[in-house]
């Protein structure tokens, strides 16, 4: 047995037997007023783990709430959230809550009520949000919430409600964010065209590139190829020469470095010994060995140096060779991933364009505008 008719067989009961069901007769204490919200599909639970605040969620109760249940709602200390989206309310449901001071937050979205109840929520002074998404309010319902002291958040999609009360809601009261907003809108759709056209633009800037490239690279893939491996070959040997020309330019460095060292000794042995002709002719013969060694090793760095040069150039050869042949290897694939995004990047431009040109004002009655949470 629903929750429904739980509640209608209870009343059935209060009512003398034989009788016409009565009036509907309010909850007496905040525990009744929960079980009861309860037996309707509705929920209650604090917003906070610390605290009393609570929220009454009827936004998935099912179509038994009426607005004479709304009563109860008194009964409930602190309850700052409610939540009657999709619900039957009318205005006179909405009579009902005019003694929640206490709320900051309320769903009143794809509900039945009108400009004319919303004059019940005047005394609501705490509220900060309201959702009025898809119900039969209009301008006047819009300049009465207008007056609610701390409205922040707004929501009138799908409502009766023009741009230009919209317009002037804000201009009175800039701190009250409204969806829409037409002049919010427009900049908005206005942004999207703007990177929209930065998009495109670079998207075609690449693909101008790329179809360049493709056309110049990719017919040369096989030539390029046999290019990178000669130059590759190139290098591989001018670096092997390279190195052979250092370790021998080190070894006369070395060779050098001993001969100045013996040189240094036999001369002073020389000095020591004056009279010592062998020693001195020693001496004289090391000089002689120095020269020459220093000379060859002279000769030696600037081979090295010179294939050291030449295995920079092969180097450097190959590595173009290399970037050559993969831009040409890859060029068909860059090309058509250019393409790709130029058509995507075409699509989106050409829906902002569109947009931005068939704009007049915020559609606020249109269905595909998401409700807010």
């Amino acid at each position: 047995m629903n929750a429904v008719v739980v509640m209608t067989l209870t009343l059935l009961a209060q009512a003398p037997s034989g009788a016409a069901p009565g009036p509907y007769r309010p909850a007496t204490t905040a525990a009744e007023a929960v079980k009861r919200i309860e037996s309707l599909g509705g929920a209650v639970r604090k917003v906070a783990r610390q605290g009393t605040a609570v929220e009454v969620d009827f936004q998935f109760s099912g179509p038994g709430l009426q607005d004479q249940h709304l009563q109860d709602l008194r009964l409930l200390d602190q309850l700052v959230v409610l939540r009657l989206k999709n619900q039957q309310i009318t205005d006179a449901g909405l009579a009902h809550l005019a003694g929640l001071t206490d709320l900051r937050r309320l769903h009143l979205e794809h509900t039945r009520i009108t400009d004319a109840g919303l004059k019940h929520l005047a005394g609501l002074k705490q509220l900060e949000y309201l959702n009025l998404n898809g119900t039969l309010i209009g301008d006047t319902g819009l300049k009465t919430v207008g007056q609610l002291p701390r409205l922040k958040q707004l929501y009138v999609w799908r409502t009766r409600v023009a741009g230009p009360a919209i317009a002037a809601l804000q201009q009175a009261r800039s701190g009250i964010q409204v969806w829409p907003n037409p002049l919010r809108e427009q900049q908005r759709v206005r942004a999207v065209l703007l990177a929209a056209q930065s998009s495109l633009a670079n998207a075609e800037q690449k693909f101008s590139v790329a179809e360049r490239e493709f056309k110049e690279f990719h017919p040369r893939v096989a030539e390029l190829k046999q290019e990178h491996e000669k130059a590759k070959k190139r290098a591989t040997e001018t670096r092997k020469q390279a190195d052979a020309a250092r370790k021998t330019a080190e070894s006369g460095k070395r060779m050098v470095k001993d001969l100045k060292r013996r040189t240094a000794q036999a001369m002073q042995k020389a000095k020591d010994n004056p009279d010592d002709v062998e020693l001195a002719k020693q001496a004289k013969q090391l000089q002689t060995q120095l020269a020459e060694a220093e000379q060859q090793a002279l000769k030696l760095n600037n081979t090295y140096d010179e294939l050291r040069n030449q295995d920079g150039t092969a180097q450097a050869e190959s590595r173009m060779a290399q970037q050559q042949f993969q831009k040409a290897a890859n060029a068909k694939k860059q090309f058509e991933a250019a393409k790709v995004r130029v058509e995507s990047a075409r699509l989106q431009e050409n829906d902002a364009r569109r947009a931005d040109a068939n704009f007049s004002g915020t559609d606020i009655t249109s269905p595909a505008q998401p409700d807010k949470p």
